[in-house]
């Protein structure tokens, strides 16, 4: 709106004008892409700007990471590394700490699947496109974990907690 000059007495187009070229605006812009986009594999599940995802209540912003990491699940013969693994790369490369990057378990778990890991933290680090404004709403830390959490019951913290715990036994 810059260079641009409201003037007028109607309050609803004034706030029109405003919500226009509002984050309020952007944040619905978002996810009304968001429920075009998951809404047809997602319609029984989905209430508002809420979905249910294997039992557990999630935001609509949450949707797509946890689609992907579905999809990893029914994908992938070990999910759960793939994902954690994948989680690490972007952690790693992308400067984005969710914990302890020089864990040497996960380093480990990262090697062994390395490739299919590679291949989810692209996928997930591409949501982050001009379909949802750019913004890393899907690869920051909360929408990670929590992500994680909602897939495979466990926070992505606690998952690799157990890893220290498998090397000790």
């Amino acid at each position: 709106m810059k260079g641009k000059l409201y003037v007028g007495t109607d309050k609803k187009e004034f706030n029109k004008v405003l919500d226009a070229y509002t984050d309020k605006n952007v944040e619905t812009d978002r996810i009304s892409r968001i429920l075009r986009k998951y809404s047809p594999k997602y319609k029984s599940s989905i209430d508002g700007e809420v979905a249910t995802v294997q039992g557990k209540r999630i935001h609509v912003d949450y949707l797509p990471t946890i689609d992907a990491m579905l999809e990893a699940k029914a994908r992938y013969k070990h999910p759960r590394e793939v994902v954690g693994a994948a989680l690490f790369k972007i952690e790693r490369d992308k400067c984005i700490f969710l914990t302890e990057s020089r864990d040497p378990d996960l380093q480990r778990v990262y090697e062994v699947h390395q490739r299919e890991a590679n291949e989810l933290a692209d996928k997930l680090w591409e949501m982050n496109t001009e379909e949802f404004d750019y913004q890393l709403t899907h690869a920051i830390a909360t929408v990670l974990s929590g992500s994680f959490a909602a897939v495979f019951g466990q926070s992505y913290g606690d998952w690799r907690k157990s890893l220290a715990e498998l090397t000790q036994k």
